[in-house]
């Protein structure tokens, strides 16, 4: 039965994934007041940062340990955080949420703004992305996705990342 739900729910997202949209406003992209997402190019462009109030920076695609925040003292970057992850559907991005949330969270409560970022802005920082959604705004998946889509046009196509917010959206009773 959850095999039937799965499909129902891939189809779902592949509806909304997959729809041409002419919304793309450019990168980074905010999609809550304290979110935004994009690529490693947005990460660093301090000016661009700057210019949208970005406190807080977390790179979900880091291959080289960073020990501390990497930006000037000078960019308003007051926080960084980072993981190793692959884009690939096997890999499993969302071991890395609870502290990505943490994260997200904590820039929150600070009055800060997080910018999400991975090497394209579409995959990986969009899985952790629309968890994030899903668990701050207390939204269903499908309405995460729509949420996120609707703002950039690119996002979410590893079909690996999609099966595992189908079940992560299960488990906090958000499918």
């Amino acid at each position: 039965m959850a095999i039937r739900s799965d499909q129902y729910h891939l189809a779902q997202i592949s509806e909304i994934l997959y729809h041409h949209s002419v919304n793309y406003p450019g990168s980074p992209t905010q999609i809550l007041d304290h979110v935004f997402i994009g690529n490693y190019k947005d990460a660093e462009n301090i000016a661009k940062l700057q210019s949208h109030g970005i406190t807080h920076v977390l790179n979900c695609a880091a291959f080289r340990k960073c020990l501390r925040n990497p930006y000037p003292t000078d960019s308003g970057i007051t926080d960084y955080e980072q993981f190793e992850a692959d884009d690939c559907e096997s890999y499993s991005i969302l071991q890395h949420f609870p502290r990505a949330r943490e994260f997200i969270d904590r820039a929150k409560h600070q009055g800060g703004k997080v910018l999400i970022h991975c090497a394209m802005g579409v995959n990986r920082s969009g899985a952790i992305c629309v968890a994030y959604v899903m668990v701050d705004q207390k939204v269903t998946l499908i309405d995460a996705i729509r949420k996120v889509k609707g703002k950039r046009n690119a996002v979410l196509c590893n079909k690996g990342f999609q099966r595992q917010l189908i079940g992560f959206a299960r488990q906090k009773g958000l499918l």
